[in-house]
């Protein structure tokens, strides 16, 4: 569910990100390759936050051990 609620999260954002490109591009270009490039943009910023989500990297490193765990030494307990 909290990856659900990032992805969401990030969804909203990424129509905010793409906004100012594609009303500025709505003056110059047909509306067809006015959304191709903007959702080109959003493609190449948002491939790394979706990555980020999917791979669970944002949970790494949550909780941090202080006291070394039975069996360990002290110098791997960080």
């Amino acid at each position: 569910m909290k990856r659900y609620i990032l992805y969401h999260f990030r969804w909203q954002v990424s129509a905010w990100v793409m906004l100012p490109i594609m009303l500025f591009l709505e003056k110059h270009l047909p509306l067809w390759l006015n959304l191709m490039i903007g959702q080109a943009f959003g493609a190449c910023i948002f491939w790394f936050v979706d990555k980020w989500i999917f791979t669970g990297n944002h949970e790494k490193n949550r909780t941090s051990r202080t006291t070394p765990a039975h069996g360990e030494s002290p110098k791997m307990a960080v």
